[in-house]
């Protein structure tokens, strides 16, 4: 292994650490001497490759939310109807939300609670996310094939369902696991999840037609 690909491996070590630790904990619960432990580095290591606390929480989200950013936006590119687009955007964020399973915590987490926290290329980053859906929402309404919606709540609808559904797995596991009745059945895999929501979301998007 070269130094190269050494300090790569290194780096992808802590912001995978990184991920782990403020989803489990919060950024105010989440220090540097945990997510060192987690990467197997020290300290010392940590700041010199990526940085300050606050550093590792941006690049911990930034490092995953970027490269599914250019990809999607690569696909959607290649994909000419918005009803296809908006369904590819909720089976990109499903596989990265699989890939990463503690992204999705996270994000909630940050929204709900720690909004303040999130530093400002990070807000970047979202925006041109949502500028994706907000696009494809507006390539709908304007070929009659949408009705007329606000886009950020389409945005939310298309991501924040399956962040929630994640969390929400877990919810289940544990009543069923009680006995709660009545018992609720199994979320269906991630990828299932993603359709099934986006059958929900297209139905309420659909414009009304006359059939006459």
């Amino acid at each position: 292994m070269t130094p190269s690909d050494k300090r790569t491996e290194t780096v992808k070590q802590i912001l995978q650490a990184a991920l782990t630790v403020f989803a489990e904990k919060g950024y105010a619960g989440a220090t540097t001497e945990a997510i060192a432990r987690r990467a197997g580095v020290n300290k010392a290591m940590l700041y010199y490759y990526v940085g300050s606390k606050e550093e590792l929480f941006g690049a911990a989200i930034l490092h995953l939310l970027v490269p599914a950013r250019n990809t999607l936006a690569a696909a959607l590119d290649q994909t000419p109807h918005p009803e296809e687009k908006l369904r590819l955007i909720q089976a990109t964020f499903a596989e990265l939300f699989r890939q990463h399973p503690q992204l999705p915590r996270l994000m909630l987490r940050t929204l709900t609670t720690e909004l303040q926290r999130i530093p400002q290329e990070v807000l970047a980053a979202m925006a041109q996310v949502y500028s994706l859906t907000a696009a494809v929402v507006g390539q709908g309404v304007g070929q009659g094939v949408f009705r007329p919606v606000n886009p950020a709540l389409a945005h939310l609808l298309v991501i924040g369902s399956l962040a929630l559904a994640c969390e929400a797995g877990e919810v289940l596991r544990r009543l069923a696991a009680a006995q709660v009745e009545p018992l609720p059945p199994p979320l269906p895999p991630l990828d299932e999840v993603a359709v099934l929501v986006g059958d929900i979301l297209l139905h309420g998007l659909a414009r009304e037609r006359s059939y006459r």
